[in-house]
């Protein structure tokens, strides 16, 4: 009887773990459909914004543009640090100093991390000949790259992990990744993607 119990649970357990993979299957191929469709209607020409939120009390923001599929723009900006929001001409260096001073880091650390310029490493814009200058290469991706990488990568199970993956841009990839179980502070592996435009006339 107990041997019965013991088959019966594995088989149970077995049905599970496949329901939820097969259920992360079929939402990515859905979406996937769904970026086919919207990549034939604007020539492969739309931007994106990813979000990146940390613990220390920072979102920053980086719109990729790409244009007959090849990148040909990205925008970086620290769109809020502690209670303050980036105003719509730009940061200040004195409000960014003041926002820097709220989540912890004092005047020299400021000097020392940022130096004089420290607007500069607050936000910026890299076009079609510099881009790649301020590092990050892995956020230089077209949405079928972050596709590919969303199946092959991002989505795939592991143990000892939880894995994401939503389509709230309009059933185009909003969230893809992962969490290590027991990892915290800033543990998300992967995408969120916050907005995606269609920039074909």
């Amino acid at each position: 009887m107990n041997k019965i119990i013991y088959i019966l649970l594995i088989i149970i357990t077995f049905l599970s773990c496949s329901k939820d993979d097969s259920e992360y299957e079929n939402e990515y191929e859905k979406s996937y459909k769904t970026w086919q469709q919207f990549s034939k209607t604007n020539n492969q020409t739309y931007s994106y914004t990813t979000q990146l939120t940390s613990w220390v009390g920072t979102t920053i923001h980086t719109k990729i543009t790409i244009e007959n599929n090849q990148i040909t723009k990205r925008e970086f900006k620290y769109f809020r640090i502690g209670s303050k929001t980036i105003p719509e001409s730009g940061w200040t260096k004195q409000l960014a100093i003041e926002a820097l001073k709220e989540i912890g880091i004092k005047e020299d650390e400021i000097q020392s991390s940022y130096g004089t310029e420290v607007i500069d490493k607050l936000q910026w814009v890299e076009n079609k000949e510099n881009l790649g200058n301020h590092g990050s290469e892995n956020e230089l991706m077209t949405l079928e790259q972050i596709y590919n990488k969303t199946k092959n990568e991002w989505i795939v199970k592991r143990p000892k992990s939880t894995i994401y993956f939503e389509t709230k841009n309009n059933g185009l990839i909003s969230t893809a990744g992962y969490v290590p179980q027991g990892c915290v502070d800033d543990c998300f592996r992967g995408i969120n993607i916050i907005k995606i435009e269609n920039l074909e006339d």
